[in-house]
Formats: C-alpha cells, sequence, structure tokens
C-alpha cells in the first residue's frame, strides 16, 4: 500500500499543475479541490484500518504505512496552497497587465499624446507598488 501512497505523492505536482491550468476561478477549482481531498482521506482512511493494520503487518510495515499516509497527507496540504496561492498570484497580475495593455494602446490611439499617458500608466504604477 506504501507503493500507492508514493505514487500519489509523486503525481500530486503536475495533478495540481495541469488541473490549474484549466480551473482558475474559484468556483470551479474550489469543489474540484475538495473531491480530490476526499478521495484522498479515503483512500488514507481505508488503508488505516487498525484491526487490519495490526493484523496483517509487522509493527514495522505498520508504522511505514502510517507514516507514508501522513506525508500524502502533508503533500496534498503543501500542494493545494502551492496552487492556491499560485492561482491568485497569476490572477492578479492578469487582470492588472491585461487592463494596462488595452487601456494604454486605446487612450493612446484616441488621444494622439503617448507622453502623457505613459506618465500616468507610470504613477498609476507607483501607487499599485
Amino acid at each position: 500500500m506504501t507503493k500507492s501512497f508514493q505514487t500519489i505523492i509523486n503525481m500530486l505536482p503536475n495533478l495540481m499543475q495541469g488541473l490549474s491550468k484549466h480551473y482558475y476561478k474559484d468556483e470551479h477549482f474550489v469543489p474540484l479541490m475538495e473531491k480530490i481531498a476526499n478521495e484522498i482521506i479515503n483512500r488514507v482512511r481505508q488503508t488505516i484500518d487498525i484491526r487490519t493494520l495490526l493484523s496483517s503487518y509487522t509493527l514495522n510495515e505498520a508504522k511505514n504505512i502510517c507514516y507514508q499516509a501522513k506525508q500524502l497527507l502533508l503533500q496534498w496540504k503543501i500542494e493545494y496552497q502551492n496552487t492556491q496561492s499560485k492561482l491568485e498570484n497569476d490572477k492578479r497580475n492578469f487582470s492588472t497587465n491585461r487592463l494596462y495593455v488595452t487601456f494604454a494602446l486605446e487612450i493612446q490611439i484616441v488621444t494622439g499624446e503617448e507622453q502623457i499617458i505613459d506618465c500616468v500608466l507610470e504613477h498609476v504604477s507607483d501607487f499599485k507598488s
């Protein structure tokens, strides 16, 4: 069973990276993450059945299974937090960059005064910092 846990631990970073490319809104991302978390928790609960664990494995094997289960849960938490943080940062940066580029190009075309617009955008960037 520890191979199963290790397999999941190894694939979590790629899974999270792949999903974050497609699920970038909280209303879609969070429910999916809850389903994955529940599946991981259920897998751990099924494996860490005390009666089966103690009757079917040596003490060292049982300890190793518990350790691997703990590592899986910790890795899930780390990957989830990293992905959530990355999505939050990307969302803000994407929105801001998109807004500035669109705004700057449109206003420069309309006014024909690039220097004034660049000066205004510099001041806006200073407020952001």
